[in-house]
């Protein structure tokens, strides 16, 4: 009975060399790339809800940065005119060390112009601490239509413990943080100048190369920190309610490091 080896066996088709999988990390990148690319061809009018200190003002900051998409914090708009010393600031200073709310009228014409604006110029945006009532939402229902609303949920003893490690640079203000948390499954490293010396609170600054201290803001005290948080639940939280076919939760289980990539996917699959 004749028999034919393997080996000898005639090849017609065509041999395609072997490729091995992409690296964990590279293949990651390329999710990332893919998912920062739909968001640029489709920019969309995001709100950014959950309490203070979740992490939705680094969330957004780094979207805004990798898309292009405009990041209006109300926070930041507030702090500017604080160091500026202007009317605004000098009176939303005054809530702010108190862990109160600053009162809507001081803020719903600032954030209203510049909707405007980057509607005007099709462009999309992230609403980042704003609205923070149901009333201020309706001043933005009256000149647009969100497209996403995304809620940022973390315990609130994480919360808690994350504010008050943070801290930013004497120089420049880059943001760090010096809390170490492990509590209910949720593990973060500290985020310190790579050159920092504890002991003294001094090092050099990553960002601008300067040495320098850390600095504590006001408003970032446990006690005031805690009445944010208190205030968040009574006056903010309803705004979900409103918004609901419209909304989505994102867990922050996690450093940013780790979370910001599933993030853009979580968003690349809702838009």
């Amino acid at each position: 009975k004749a028999t034919v080896s393997v080996l000898n066996w005639p090849h017609t088709h065509t041999h395609t060399p072997f490729r091995p999988p992409l690296p964990d990390t590279m293949f990651k990148t390329t999710l990332r790339l893919l998912a920062i690319d739909a968001l640029k061809a489709n920019p969309q009018r995001f709100l950014f809800l959950g309490a203070p200190g979740v992490g939705k003002g680094t969330y957004a900051t780094r979207l805004a940065r990798d898309t292009g998409i405009a990041h209006i914090s109300t926070g930041e708009l507030l702090r500017a005119e604080m160091d500026q010393g202007t009317a605004i600031g000098k009176a939303a200073r005054e809530f702010i060390v108190k862990g109160e709310l600053v009162p809507s009228e001081m803020v719903d014409e600032m954030v209203k112009q510049r909707l405007v604006q980057l509607d005007s110029e099709g462009k999309g945006f992230i609403l980042d601490g704003y609205p923070r009532n149901v009333a201020q939402s309706d001043v933005i229902d009256k000149y647009m239509e969100l497209d996403l609303v995304i809620k940022f949920h973390q315990p609130f003893d994480v919360i808690e413990k994350k504010i008050s490690g943070r801290r930013h640079c004497s120089a420049c203000k880059e943001g760090y943080n010096t809390a170490t948390i492990e509590l209910g499954g949720i593990t973060m490293e500290p985020l310190v100048p790579k050159v920092y010396d504890a002991a003294t609170n001094t090092g050099v600054c990553n960002a601008c190369g300067k040495e320098m201290t850390l600095e504590q803001r006001e408003d970032d005290h446990i006690d005031v920190v805690r009445h944010r948080l208190q205030q968040y639940e009574v006056v903010t939280a309803p705004i979900e309610e409103k918004y609901t076919a419209k909304l989505h939760q994102f867990d922050v289980l996690g450093s940013t490091r780790i979370y910001y990539p599933k993030f853009l996917d979580f968003l690349k699959q809702r838009v």
